[in-house]
């Protein structure tokens, strides 16, 4: 009996058992497997066992990253995300456990579970480690399954942005547990930029502006426009009691125009230090809008709008646009729509 014959015989009364022992026995296999056909049939034997299964991949492909893991994982989650089973790109020509796999698919459309699983992979790899097992991912991909590459490439792009499902549980745990530690934020923000722009290409924390002011932090955006970013911490209120602004806030405020100004009028000389500065949008963090009454947030509606280039938004207000950046650049690509008519 041919050797794939008799390993797809072996794969599939492991998946008819479908225990977690069994799923264990599975793993065991595929990590002494060399060669591509083998690896890929094990690895998409595992969707048939869903969550776990798709646990089991992730670990399997970055405990340490290696290449035939890597593009054996990739391909199963991506896959599985989309809820779209093809055998020879999966390496599984046996017709009994493309079965199992196709029922594990069955009525699911976009797979969650999946694409987050695929997600964590993708995020948790250095660009280095994921070179050459996307490159050979998208030379087998050809043009023959666009929406597998769609899914990879929209998973790519986020991990441009920085952004993922972990980066938000962290900053979640950092309001609840380090509401008033403001260096902490300083911190995150440091290593996730993208949190106080989308679009920035590059950052400065903590600038010294000639020994006489230290910004929290001045971006550059994709677009060339410049801002600058005081932050305080998500315990101090942004809006009083009385619906004022808050001296906190209104210290802040007092700090960022302060740095603006002082850029503004060295135009000429700060341009070696911050390539092609123009005049900068201004952006103070402090406190949470959530808190805040219908009547404060109509206030700080009304204040932002009375100020030119200068906004002040709450820490959940950062969290919120970083959760729609992540569903939209999952999720679509832009739409046009030419001469809507609303009546």
């Amino acid at each position: 009996m041919n050797y794939y014959v008799r390993l797809a015989d072996t794969i599939s009364g492991l998946v008819e058992v479908g225990d977690k022992e069994s799923l264990s026995k599975l793993r065991e296999m595929a990590l002494k497997f060399d060669a591509s056909e083998e690896v890929g049939m094990a690895i998409s034997a595992m969707l048939c066992w869903q969550e776990d299964g798709y646990e089991t991949i992730k670990n399997i492909a970055l405990n340490p990253p290696k290449v035939k893991f890597m593009v054996s994982g990739i391909k199963a989650l991506a896959a599985a995300a989309i809820g779209e089973f093809e055998d020879r790109f999966l390496y599984v020509f046996d017709k009994n456990l493309q079965n199992h796999i196709r029922t594990s698919f069955l009525g699911s459309g976009v797979n969650d579970c999946a694409k987050s699983h695929l997600s964590d992979l993708i995020f948790r790899c250095e660009i280095d480690e994921m070179l050459i097992p996307l490159g050979v991912v998208f030379q087998q991909l050809a043009f023959e399954k666009p929406k597998l590459s769609q899914q990879i490439l929209e998973i790519l792009s986020i991990k441009w942005l920085g952004i993922s499902r972990v980066e938000m549980l962290k900053y979640e745990t950092l309001q609840k547990e380090f509401s008033s530690d403001e260096a902490k934020f300083h911190e995150f923000f440091e290593s996730f930029p993208h949190f106080l722009d989308p679009v920035a290409v590059e950052v400065w924390s903590k600038p010294d502006l000639h020994g006489a002011y230290e910004p929290d932090f001045v971006i550059r955006r994709i677009d060339g426009s410049y801002l600058i970013v005081e932050i305080e911490c998500p315990s101090k209120k942004i809006v009083t009691q009385r619906g004022l602004i808050s001296a906190q806030t209104n210290h802040a405020l007092t700090q960022v125009l302060e740095y603006k100004d002082f850029l503004c009028k060295r135009m000429g000389q700060v341009d070696s230090y911050f390539p092609g500065f123009i005049e900068p949008e201004c952006l103070v963090v402090i406190g949470n809008q959530a808190s805040l009454t219908d009547n404060q947030k109509s206030l700080l509606m009304r204040e932002n709008e009375i100020r030119h280039n200068v906004r002040i938004v709450g820490f959940d207000w950062l969290q919120n646009r970083a959760e729609a950046v992540i569903a939209n650049s999952s999720g679509h690509a832009c739409e046009m729509r030419i001469r809507s008519r609303f009546n």
